[in-house]
């Protein structure tokens, strides 16, 4: 009889480690199609069925087509746009996601609001939730810590001491193991992919050559295709630098009610220019979805405007981190509130400038500012170092006297 030795080595894989692989394959794609090298997939965990795959799509072409494109968001989104067309599937505690990466802010407090489980490959020492260590969520806030501890696990790495399984005992791949070199996959697969989405960033305009949008012919067809795009695109009487007044006070305390007439939810949200336009404007959506809070919509809208706009529309249309972003409804003390910080992070794709002084800004708190400090202070580095998420309230007296503060 002769044997033959199978060249390279047949792995014969459990299904944690298929799940795991399938998170890393789909990372690797992302990474080859130039965006962040993320990847993940939604299970249905008494079946073990794929129900759907993922993977990271903030950028295309060395363009931003949407700053919120991160797995775990698209995949919450996903199941609810089924379910809102009749799909028949399980709720979410019984459905878990499997991600190659710790999930950001964002993605934890959308997993979290929504109530999806999720297990993770490795870890991302920047911008995950668990970044210090695995099974340490002092990054979340305290009010939402037990319920991440019930949610989120992370695989256990075959022959590394150090990676034990941690997580809930009843997950649904509760004590399993993976192979390290997954591990390896996922964190090179991340880290080479930021390296070429920051070239990628170096494309992105600055703000040295931009035009006031006050300049655009307004019979012209570059000011017909942003106003079809953004119809809130106008001048509300800000002076350059400013962020709020009186007059967009009123219009986003407008947009919130209509929002809420439509059981919407309750938060809006703008983008000011440079000099003082306002760019765009929107609202929550959690209609559609419980996690599409209004700054998500916003920055997504906004993505979607500088695309349609295209070359000609650059010069007018400022990337958002040269912009102020005012918010009605400050972060709250929740999972949604948590997941707008992440969200505001998340989009800015690197460092605000330091120029850009109160560039996140909002008009109602919905906590103290002792306790929306604390929050932020917790935030892994990217957030809190790098990008400086600090939302201060607004010292307009006329914002303030109309949203009767």
């Amino acid at each position: 009889m002769k044997v033959f030795i199978p060249d390279p080595p047949i792995l014969i894989q459990t299904p944690a480690q298929r799940a795991a692989s399938i998170a890393v394959e789909q990372a690797e794609i992302a990474f080859q199609s130039g965006t962040f090298g993320v990847g993940g997939l939604m299970i249905d965990n008494e079946t073990t069925n794929v129900l759907a795959l993922a993977r990271n799509q903030v950028f295309a072409n060395r363009q931003i087509v949407d700053p919120t494109g991160h797995v775990e968001r698209q995949l919450v989104d996903w199941y609810y746009q089924q379910i809102n067309a009749g799909a028949k599937l399980p709720n979410p505690e019984d459905i878990t996601i499997v991600s190659s990466l710790d999930p950001c802010v964002m993605c934890c407090g959308a997993m979290l609001e929504a109530g999806f489980n999720v297990i993770s490959v490795a870890r991302d020492e920047r911008a995950g939730v668990t970044y210090k260590a695995l099974g340490d969520f002092s990054a979340v806030p305290v009010f939402l810590r037990s319920r991440a501890r019930r949610k989120m696990a992370y695989f256990g790495v075959r022959g590394d001491r150090r990676r034990p399984y941690n997580g809930p005992r009843n997950a649904i791949f509760a004590g399993h193991y993976i192979e390290k070199n997954l591990v390896d996959r996922s964190s090179a697969t991340f880290a080479n992919s930021l390296k070429s989405v920051d070239i990628a960033n170096r494309f992105v305009p600055g703000i040295e050559n931009l035009k006031s949008l006050a300049t655009v012919n307004r019979n012209g067809p570059l000011w017909a295709k942003l106003k079809k795009c953004s119809p809130h695109l106008q001048s509300l009487g800000l002076n350059a630098g400013q962020s709020v007044n009186a007059n967009l006070a009123k219009l986003l305390l407008a947009e919130s009610a209509k929002a809420k007439a439509r059981g919407a939810g309750a938060n809006a949200a703008a983008l000011i220019a440079p000099d003082g336009y306002v760019l765009h404007v929107a609202t929550d959506a959690k209609d559609k979805s419980p996690v599409r809070g209004a700054f998500m919509e916003l920055t997504r809208g906004y993505a979607i405007l500088r695309a349609e706009a295209g070359k000609p529309g650059t010069r007018y249309l400022p990337h958002p981190r040269h912009c102020k972003i005012v918010l009605l409804h400050g972060p709250g003390k929740d999972a949604i509130g948590f997941m707008q910080l992440g969200a505001v992070g998340s989009t800015m794709e690197g460092p605000v400038p330091p120029e850009n002084r109160d560039w996140l800004t909002y008009l109602i708190p919905m906590q103290t500012k002792a306790e929306l400090q604390k929050m932020v202070a917790a935030l892994p580095p990217m957030y809190r170092r790098d990008i400086q998420v600090w939302p201060v309230q607004t010292d307009d007296a006329g914002a303030l006297r109309t949203c009767r503060l």
